[in-house]
């Protein structure tokens, strides 16, 4: 519910290059009080609290340390709502599992699921989220698909009844990313504008202000965008608990600037705080830390940015509703905040933490050392229809494209998206080069 930020987040059909030894961090999401991670054979991990199956291992026991969820195979996008949780599998089609009372499951009724059940109706998805009691879901041709809750208008219908089933947002086409809240619903457009429905407007607007975003994450009521220049914008909310940033307090009409921020690759939003891993690996956070959400070592909220303590050499960040989270390059995953409900993943619960502490999580990946130094890319969904997306840290161009005969193919790609849909079904190697390396993926066009 609380982040975009992913890594590796692929249904992953990969030509000879791309598992360097970064590729064996985690892919790691926060739900309210549980969190998630898809382990690098695509298999699924929960923990936390399970009051409503949220963990979906058939129980509603609590979990202080990260348990596999049987039968989750293939799985390649995870986010957890407040009591909820849904996933993307690489075949394209929803899972989804927890509380059910407002429809958020997807599945036709208002029944609790305790293990994952089919989300009715979806194929061909290639990102997944989930809010306090909605669900939205990306489709691979652009559109936005959502289910649940519907109060405050957030499921984009024009109205605020519920949905047990998918329906598709009207007046959204070419998307590129969606995020959930509260009460609210975002999207990304691949020409950088956002797009907001929900906290009483029920059909997308745009947000006024905001160009060139290439990653947005929702809070509670405050959203957070990330620009292509690496800077951060902030807006929504009452700002009382310093979500913006910028040293103020008081809501603001249009998006801020977050002060003294600049160079940053990702973001995350919780309830009520923000965090973001700049380019040299080290992780700022702002906003509420009564539970040391900003993993600064101390309990006190701050309104300007302040650098989580011993954090260097992070590849991913992504945030609870007051638990964070950052994924180094060895692949261990560090965790601070709340742990009230075993949400840290440490065996324990009810201590919480303000500066950052090693889980154990998934079994790392054994990795080349011939390896090291080539690019980190993911290429989803695989096979695809319309459009391929490429998920990547790195700034990275095309340098061609091959089929399976050797034969140069065009194909052109805007903000990490390739139009794919006047190729011919078939199997397909894409060049691909950046500062620190180059190497083919392979894709399969259907």
């Amino acid at each position: 519910m609380r982040t975009t930020a992913t890594f590796f987040t692929s249904a992953l059909i990969v030509g000879s290059l791309f598992c360097p030894s970064a590729a064996r961090a985690q892919v790691i999401t926060g739900g309210s009080n549980h969190s998630l991670s898809i382990c690098n054979d695509h298999t699924l991990k929960a923990w936390g609290s399970n009051t409503d199956g949220q963990l979906g291992d058939g129980t509603t026991t609590d979990h202080f340390t990260p348990t596999a969820v049987p039968g989750m195979t293939g799985v390649i996008k995870v986010d957890g709502g407040n009591w909820h949780t849904v996933a993307l599998k690489s075949d394209g089609t929803v899972r989804a599992w927890g509380l059910n009372r407002k429809g958020q499951l997807g599945d036709g009724t208002t029944v609790d699921r305790h293990s994952p059940v089919t989300v009715s109706g979806l194929s061909n998805i290639t990102s997944v989220c989930a809010g306090s009691e909605h669900s939205i879901a990306l489709k691979n041709d652009g559109t936005v698909w959502t289910w649940g809750w519907n109060a405050d208008g957030q499921i984009g219908d024009g109205t605020t009844t519920d949905r047990i089933t998918p329906f598709q947002v009207p007046g959204l086409s070419s998307v590129i990313a969606v995020s959930a809240g509260e009460y609210h619903s975002l999207a990304l457009k691949s020409d950088g504008t956002v797009w907001k429905w929900g906290s009483g407007i029920t059909t997308p607007a745009m947000v006024p202000g905001l160009s060139g975003i290439t990653a947005i994450a929702s809070g509670e009521f405050h959203f957070v965008a990330l620009k292509s220049d690496g800077t951060v914008w902030v807006w929504g909310g009452n700002n009382l608990n310093g979500e913006y940033g910028n040293g103020t307090s008081g809501s603001a009409a249009a998006p801020v600037q977050v002060s003294t921020l600049t160079g940053i690759t990702k973001i995350a939003a919780g309830m009520t705080h923000s965090i973001a891993r700049k380019s040299d690996g080290t992780v700022w956070g702002w906003g509420l830390n009564n539970w040391g959400q900003l993993g600064d070592g101390t309990t006190t909220t701050r309104t300007t940015p302040v650098q989580a303590t011993g954090l260097t050499g992070v590849v991913n960040v992504a945030a609870g509703d007051v638990h964070s989270f950052a994924v180094k390059t060895d692949g261990s995953l560090k965790a601070f905040g709340s742990n009230i409900s075993g949400q840290i993943g440490n065996g324990t619960a009810f201590n919480n933490y303000t500066t950052p502490i090693t889980v154990a999580l998934c079994p790392v990946l054994s990795v080349k050392e011939e390896e090291a130094g080539k690019i980190m890319v993911s290429v989803y969904p695989n096979p695809a229809t319309d459009n391929l997306v490429i998920e990547t840290d790195e700034k990275i161009k095309i340098a061609g494209c091959m089929n399976a005969l050797g034969q140069s193919v065009n194909v052109r790609m805007e903000n990490n998206t390739i139009d794919i849909s006047g190729l011919p079904n078939g199997i397909y190697f894409l060049n691909i080069t950046s500062e620190t390396g180059s190497g083919t993926a392979k894709f399969i066009k259907q």
